[in-house]
C-alpha cells in the first residue's frame, strides 16, 4: 500500500514527494510552503476531521476529497494521530477505487433501468415495476413481457408501478397508454401506481389526461384496488356460470 505522509505542527511542516505528486505540486518544496493552505472539497469534512481529532487524538480511515494544486479533486483516505504535539497523517490516494465504485454503481443502475421485473404477487394479480426512463424500446419490451406473463398465469389484474420513474412526459404517458390498451385486449384490468403529486402536476401542465386509466398514488393503494376488482370479477364470473 502506498502511503503519503505529512507531519504538521506550529513550527515545522513536512511532506514527501508522493504527496506532492498526488496534489499536483511541482515540487516537495512548493507543497511544504503551501501545505497549510490545502483545502477539502467539502468544508464540512474539515470540520468533521478536526472534531474527531480533538475528541480522540487520532483519525482512522477518514474518506474525503482534497483540492489539488490544479483545482481538481482527489479522493483520499486519511489516517493520523497526534504524537508529542505533532500531528502525523498518512494519506492514501483512493481515486481509482472510487472511480471503479462509481462506474460499478452506474452500471448497476443502467442494468436496473433496462430491466422490468414482472412477478405474480397475488392470485390473479401481476406486478410490473418500472425504474428509470421509459423510452420506446423499453416500453415495447414491457408490453411484450407483460402480455406474455398475463397469458401464462391468467392474471386478471396488471399493476404497473412507476414510482421509480423520475419524470413522466408526453412520450412516457403515450407508452403507458399503449401498454394499457394492449393489456386490455387480453381482458385484463390495468392499474398504474406511483402517480405522485409532482407527476400529476406535470401531466396537467402538459395537457395529458389519463382519465380512462385506473391510477393510484401508491403501490399499496393499487393492490387494494386490485383485490377489490378481483372480488368483483369473481362475483360476475360466478353469476355468469350459474345462469
Amino acid at each position: 500500500m502506498d502511503l503519503e505522509a505529512s507531519e504538521v505542527d506550529l513550527e515545522n511542516q513536512y511532506a514527501n514527494r508522493r504527496l506532492a505528486r498526488m496534489l499536483s505540486f511541482d515540487s516537495v518544496e512548493q507543497l511544504r510552503s503551501e501545505i497549510s493552505s490545502i483545502e477539502y472539497a467539502d468544508p464540512q469534512d474539515a470540520e468533521r476531521f478536526e472534531e474527531q481529532l480533538k475528541r480522540t487524538g487520532r483519525v482512522d480511515a477518514f474518506e474525503t476529497q482534497l483540492l489539488g494544486n490544479n483545482g481538481e479533486t482527489i479522493d483520499v483516505l486519511v489516517s493520523g494521530t497526534v504524537d508529542d504535539g505533532e500531528f502525523i497523517a498518512y494519506v492514501t490516494d483512493i481515486s481509482e477505487r472510487k472511480r471503479l465504485e462509481r462506474k460499478t454503481a452506474e452500471q448497476a443502475e443502467a442494468i436496473l433501468e433496462q430491466s422490468t421485473p414482472i412477478v405474480e404477487i397475488w392470485d390473479c394479480i401481476t406486478l410490473a415495476t418500472v425504474v428509470g426512463t421509459l423510452d420506446t424500446s423499453r416500453a415495447q419490451r414491457l408490453t411484450e413481457e407483460l402480455l406474455t406473463e398475463l397469458t401464462e398465469n391468467g392474471a386478471e389484474i396488471a399493476l404497473i408501478d412507476i414510482t421509480g420513474v423520475p419524470n413522466v412526459d408526453t412520450a412516457t404517458a403515450q407508452h403507458l397508454t399503449d401498454t394499457v390498451n394492449a393489456v386490455s385486449l387480453l381482458g385484463s384490468e390495468v392499474i398504474i401506481t406511483g402517480i405522485n403529486p409532482d407527476i400529476a402536476q406535470t401531466l396537467v401542465q402538459l395537457g395529458i389526461t389519463m382519465d380512462d386509466i385506473r391510477t393510484r398514488s401508491t403501490l399499496s393503494e393499487g393492490l387494494e384496488l386490485g383485490l377489490h376488482l378481483t372480488q368483483n370479477i369473481d362475483i360476475v364470473t360466478n353469476a355468469s356460470q350459474s345462469q
